[in-house]
């Protein structure tokens, strides 16, 4: 109709204008990030480790950027869980198996996304999120996971056993992480 905008090129509008939606891929908007691609993996079953390195946890999303200018969103909500035997329960997020989004070094202190600690020692189960913005700089496909270990040289750690989810009783619960990527233009 008379209220559509097709074509290509600048849009100058003086006066009154309303706008309520725009159709397209949005590859050819420039000077806004638009938001491309959107990727998203849920684990809903229960991952264990006793690994004391970073191990894959089976929650991972692959994307391939359409420009190297592309930013990558990630966002993840990961249950993190652990037996009264393991005290701490680390994890990263990586690009690949490469950490892209940790803290700093410090002294013997371990480099992680995310780092949970109890004093005392009991099974538990505590959600976090993963907010970050990667830079990939390639159109390839690229993979983002989240990778665990354990601190401690003993117990063991996992994904979504929730709250004491090791006791096998119907007031107790397995729980549910995501991992979201979403290509931004550049």
């Amino acid at each position: 109709n008379s209220n559509d905008i097709t074509g290509t090129g600048d849009i100058n509008i003086t006066g009154t204008a309303t706008a309520t939606s725009y159709e397209g891929d949005g590859s050819n908007l420039t000077g806004i990030g638009v938001v491309l691609q959107v990727v998203q993996d849920t684990f809903t079953s229960t991952f264990l480790t006793t690994s004391q390195t970073n191990v894959d946890t089976g929650l991972a999303v692959t994307i391939t950027p359409r420009s190297t200018s592309s930013k990558i969103l990630i966002m993840a909500k990961v249950d993190m869980a652990w037996d009264n035997a393991a005290a701490k329960c680390f994890i990263d997020l990586t690009r690949g198996d490469t950490p892209i989004f940790i803290g700093d070094t410090s002294g013997n202190k371990q480099q992680a996304t995310s780092a949970f600690y109890l004093a005392t020692g009991c099974y538990t189960g505590l959600a976090t999120s993963v907010v970050y913005e990667d830079s990939p700089a390639t159109t390839s496909a690229t993979t983002y996971k989240i990778r665990m270990r354990r601190a401690d040289p003993q117990g063991t750690v996992g994904l979504n056993r929730g709250i004491d989810g090791w006791t096998d009783s119907s007031t107790f619960a397995n729980s549910a992480s995501s991992i979201i990527a979403m290509e931004i233009s550049g």
